[in-house]
């Protein structure tokens, strides 16, 4: 996986800080909505406190996670372009 990142960077994908900023928006957008099995999935994947056996997170999965409602996590991580959630349409939601 570290590989990985290594090589996207390399390409000037900044896949760590797009990964944080996923991570960012899941925790702000509004589940209650009905996402449908995607975003579902998206929630689980993007929200790594939900999983009872990570408890050793980085520090900066948690951190991405609890950024205050009032930032925007498009700011914060503003080398990331394009996050995951810029692809998928969410009806609803402004990011």
């Amino acid at each position: 996986m570290m590989d990985r990142s290594l090589r996207a960077s390399r390409i000037g994908y900044p896949a760590r800080q797009c990964l944080l900023k996923s991570i960012c928006e899941t925790t702000q957008l509004d589940w209650k909505l009905n996402a449908g099995v995607l975003g579902d999935l998206l929630h689980i994947l993007f929200t790594p406190s939900s999983s009872r056996f990570e408890v050793d997170l980085h520090k900066e999965y948690t951190e991405a996670e609890k950024v205050d409602g009032t930032r925007k996590c498009s700011e914060i991580y503003s080398t990331c372009k394009y996050g995951i959630y810029d692809y998928i349409t969410l009806p609803y939601q402004d990011l």
